[in-house]
């Protein structure tokens, strides 16, 4: 019996960011999409159904956290949410979980505590 692959969607508007946590994801053996923009970001998970959304919160059009709080209330909690932040503020990071975000991490990302949040293979 093959294993089902994991997906997961990046919504990242640097480009360079977003080309770096594409391959690293991948080379760990999920299915990756990366958008650069929130309204992109809630058409792709709609269709392609991730188990995982990993966004930024500073996003042209629809920042982070408005993301998460749509995302929420079209999927539910059984989609993990982490938030990724330049500025990983007291009020930011409130601000985010109040929407839904599942898990804060702080720019720049370490590898090992990235995978540590992505849902197992």
């Amino acid at each position: 019996m093959e294993k089902e692959e994991v997906r997961v969607v990046i919504v990242e508007d640097d480009d360079d960011i977003r080309e770096l946590l594409t391959t690293l994801i991948e080379l760990d053996g999920y299915l990756v999409r990366s958008v650069p923009d929130g309204e992109t970001a809630l058409a792709l998970v709609s269709e392609f159904r991730p188990a995982c959304v990993l966004v930024d919160l500073t996003l042209p059009g629809i920042d982070g956290a408005e993301v998460t709080r749509q995302l929420r209330a079209e999927i539910g909690t059984e989609l993990v949410i982490i938030a990724v932040t330049g500025s990983p503020s007291t009020s930011e990071h409130e601000r985010l979980e109040l929407a839904g975000v599942d898990f804060v991490l702080a720019k720049p990302l370490a590898e090992n505590e990235l995978r540590r949040f992505l849902p197992p293979l």
